[in-house]
């Protein structure tokens, strides 16, 4: 059924492109490890580690893990290619 609506195209805020970065990606890893602990030693000389805070370096510390697990992925996905085209005799 045709509304005649156009409906706009859902896609993700944040990719996953290492292009997007110019190949940057280790200087983005290190940079966010950096806020990172700098926000939790900041939080925990000035006032305590709270609810907020907790939530904010628990996310940042996943966000770390999961990106570590997407590059972990690729690199076997290529690993198991390049295997295969070994195999094959290319």
């Amino acid at each position: 059924m045709n509304t005649g609506w156009k409906l706009p195209s859902i896609s993700p805020l944040f990719r996953y492109e290492p292009e997007i970065l110019g190949g940057n990606v280790v200087y983005f890893r290190l940079y966010n490890t950096a806020l990172t602990l700098t926000f939790l030693m900041l939080v925990m000389f000035n006032r305590g580690l709270g609810i907020l805070e907790g939530t904010v370096i628990v996310s940042s510390v996943l966000f770390l893990i999961l990106d570590a697990k997407i590059d972990h992925d690729q690199l076997k996905a290529l690993e198991a290619e390049v295997t295969e085209l070994e195999g094959a005799g290319c």
